[in-house]
Parts: structure tokens; C-alpha cells; sequence
């Protein structure tokens, strides 16, 4: 049965007359929601999968050729003092090239420098790098991914030998603590920790994205991780370095200010 196929889907749209037929987009899609014709031309397979808008077809294609809810991307060639968060991207494809536990442990170091509740600073820190743990723990999330249907489905184009929950990044950061250290009730000195070492990664040239899926499996990251049961998990980040290059930064919606 043929996939249904359009030019636009959602929010996004291409452009043909400006279009290529370079396959960028069809590289960087998360969900492979990007199909190419004999001819290489793209097309969307608009057969239910929701398009998240991440923007990533947008932010690696040269020619400018994708809208992303009407608006096309803005090239990256002038950079100013707020450049480094707004070129901040998720990367999915990494390099078959390991990081060097130092550079992981210099970002890790930095975040000693984030905001933290009271100064208590309760974040601790986890790196798995074992190629065999980082599989282990690949394959439970995935046997969890087909209990959950509406997940499951994203997932349909992603080819047999991918990894549609780390993408074969090369190392792991897991930022977990125990929450009765921290005066805060809701996590937050851990996802501010986790945002500094995300920061502070792709300030060193490292690629990096936050795994949701692995939060649906906290006490397999536990185990791969030997970290303490009491912990929560915070935040898993893969690493590694990147295999592709974003040349332009996708549209986002208008921040809501108010002033009183």
C-alpha cells in the first residue's frame, strides 16, 4: 500500500521551484516523515504520524526551501551575544567517534556554576559509555515504545538498523539526585543543572539531545547506571559529536510578555 504523500503537512511546507533534491531533510527528520521520489525530490508521508515541528528540516536545508508555519528559516550568517542559545539544536545523528570522558566531565563541570536552591547544589551526575549498557538500555525502552501506541506509530519509518532512542550517540549524561536534598518540590535545581551541561556540551562542539523516551524507563537507567533507587532521574542526554550541520535557525513562536 502506497503512503499517502503531500507537499505540505501540518505546519510545514516545501518550496519545489527552490528545492534541490539534496536529501538533507530527509536525513534529519526524527520521525523519517520526509520521503524522497525516484527523481530525489521530498515528499511527507501524511499518513496520521503527527510532525512535531521541530524545525530540523528547515534548519539544515541550503536552499531555504521549507516553511515552517508560513515562516521560512532565518540563514545563520550574523552572529551577536544571544547566538549560542539560539543555535541550540537536538542532534540525532553522531559521528561513529567516542567522546573523550574529559570533554563530558569539563561540561559536567561547569553546571557547578547554574542556579541552584539555597546553593545546595544536589544534582549528581551519571555517565554511561559502555557501547553494550547504552544497547541494554536501548532495547528496554523500545519493548516499552510498542506498549504505547500512539509512540509506537512515530517510529514507523525509522529503518530496522537505527536506534530511534539514542540515535548512536556515544555516551549518556544522566542527571539524577535524591529529591529530600534539594529544598525545591519540583525538580527544578534538576533540569536547570541538566540545561547548564547542555549548554556547556555544545559550547564544546559536542552534540547533544534530551531523551524523553528514557524517561518512561527510569528504573532501567537506574540499573545501567547503578545509581541509587531513591534517585530521581532527571534528565538523560545523549552526547556524541555531530554528523550533520544546521545552517539556518527554524521558526519559533512569539515569546507572551507581559508587562505590569
Amino acid at each position: 500500500m502506497q503512503d499517502k504523500r503531500s507537499f505540505i503537512i501540518e505546519g510545514i511546507k516545501f518550496e519545489s521551484d527552490a528545492c534541490t533534491g539534496c536529501g538533507l531533510c530527509t536525513k534529519s527528520c526524527p520521525f523519517r516523515l520526509i520521503g524522497r521520489e525516484a527523481d530525489g525530490s521530498p515528499f511527507f508521508r501524511n499518513d496520521g504520524i503527527a510532525c512535531m515541528e521541530c524545525g530540523h528540516c528547515a534548519a539544515v536545508c541550503p536552499k531555504g526551501a521549507i516553511r515552517v508555519r508560513g515562516e521560512k528559516a532565518t540563514p545563520i550568517d550574523k552572529r551577536d551575544e544571544l547566538s549560542f542559545i539560539r543555535e541550540r539544536r537536538s542532534y540525532r545523528r553522531y559521528r561513529a567517534e567516542n567522546v573523550p570522558f574529559e570533554t563530558i566531565e569539563r561540561a559536567i563541570d561547569a553546571t557547578r556554576y547554574a542556579a541552584s536552591g539555597k546553593n545546595l547544589h544536589s544534582v549528581e551526575w551519571t555517565v554511561i559509555t559502555d557501547g553494550k549498557l547504552i544497547t541494554g538500555i536501548a532495547r528496554t525502552l523500545l519493548e516499552k515504545i510498542r506498549t504505547m501506541p500512539e509512540r509506537a506509530l512515530r517510529y514507523k519509518y525509522v529503518a530496522e538498523d537505527e536506534d530511534p532512542t539514542f540515535w548512536g550517540a556515544s555516551a549518556l549524561v544522566v542527571a539524577h539526585g535524591d529529591p529530600k536534598a534539594s529544598i525545591l518540590p519540583d525538580d527544578s535545581d534538576g533540569f536547570i543543572a541538566a540545561t547548564a551541561f547542555d549548554f556547556a556540551a555544545q559550547a564544546l562542539g559536542l552534540g547533544t539531545c534530551w531523551s524523553g523516551t528514557a524517561i518512561f524507563a527510569p528504573d532501567a537507567v537506574k540499573a545501567a547506571g547503578r545509581i541509587p533507587a531513591d534517585h530521581r532521574v532527571y534528565a538523560v542526554i545523549m552526547v556524541g559529536y555531530p554528523d550533520e550541520r544546521f545552517v539556518a535557525l527554524p521558526p519559533r513562536k512569539k515569546a507572551k510578555i507581559t508587562r505590569v
